[in-house]
Parts: structure tokens; C-alpha cells; sequence
């Protein structure tokens, strides 16, 4: 028996960014919103406009909000 597992960073977050905001900017520019996805108070995914401010995966959600406080904030 075989498992496959594929995590691709940001997914959760690109599903959950808002819609119209990138003027049609290409993924990943500075244009992007960042967008954090909560799941029980900790952080489970984030977008790159996110990441470049320091929010990671694991991090508890309060410790996201003081790195990035303009971030849109999603539940898992």
C-alpha cells in the first residue's frame, strides 16, 4: 500500500484570499493581500505577502496579528 502526501505552501490561503483585490497582478507580486488561515488559535497556512512579514505555519494566531495586522484572517 502506497501514501501520497502533497503540501503546497499557500494553497489554503489563495483559496481564502479575497477576490478583486490583485488587480491583475501575478501571484506572488506585492500586490497580493496577505491572508493567514487559523485553525484552533494557530496559523495553518499563509500567504507570500504574509510570509514575507514573518507569519509561519505553527505560530499562534496572536503572535500572526502582531507581525501582520493588515492580514485578512480565514478559519480552516
Amino acid at each position: 500500500m502506497a501514501v501520497l502526501y502533497v503540501r503546497i505552501e499557500g494553497f489554503a490561503a489563495a483559496l481564502a484570499a479575497p477576490r478583486g483585490q490583485t488587480d491583475g497582478a501575478p501571484a506572488g507580486s506585492r500586490a497580493d493581500p496577505p491572508v493567514v488561515v487559523l485553525d484552533a488559535g494557530t496559523v495553518r497556512d499563509a500567504s507570500p505577502a504574509a510570509r514575507r512579514q514573518g507569519v509561519r505555519p505553527g505560530m499562534p494566531a496572536w503572535r500572526s496579528r502582531q507581525l501582520c495586522p493588515e492580514a485578512a484572517c480565514a478559519e480552516w
